[in-house]
């Protein structure tokens, strides 16, 4: 009995550590959109054009990039150290990441890291949406209206 639940403990906590190593996977994928701006500058300077490199877009793009890089250098330096050169079993490899997991999450806890970069993921996101022609038109009139009704409240809603 005791086996069966160490096992299924082994086996959840094993399956947690390749999730966040998925993540990470992922992340690699979204630098793109920051590595872009860098043929962006090249393209302007060879057509003697001003590039645009504090747009909010370009920010948020550098912003999930360096979020992603903090939570990589996390997991792997952190939370897997001592796991890779070792190629330990994987009960100790489970025991040895839930250590490291629960020592480093003493002070600052790695959920409300990971819904700092869900939600920057999700802003980027609703960004991308202005660009379909279906959803364009939409944003653009929310966004005047949002404009119009942020105005209204700065000047008539605190009178």
């Amino acid at each position: 009995m005791i086996k069966h639940d160490s096992n299924k403990w082994v086996d959840y906590i094993y399956r947690f550590e390749y999730q966040a190593m998925f993540i990470t996977y992922m992340m690699y994928c979204t630098w793109m959109f920051t590595f872009q701006h860098i043929y962006e500058a090249v393209f302007a300077a060879k057509n003697k054009r001003q590039a645009k490199f504090v747009l909010f877009e370009n920010i948020l793009d550098f912003w999930i990039m360096a979020m992603g890089m903090i939570y990589i250098t996390i997991v792997y330096k952190v939370y897997r150290y001592d796991t890779f050169i070792n190629n330990p079993t994987k009960e100790k490899e489970a025991q040895t990441f839930f250590d490291n997991w629960t020592f480093s999450t003493n002070s600052i806890d790695d959920h409300v890291f990971l819904l700092i970069i869900d939600s920057t993921y999700l802003i980027k996101a609703f960004l991308q949406l202005r660009l379909l022609p279906v959803v364009g038109p939409a944003y653009a009139i929310l966004k005047m209206l949002m404009k119009e009704l942020l105005i209204f409240t700065v000047f008539f809603g605190l009178v």
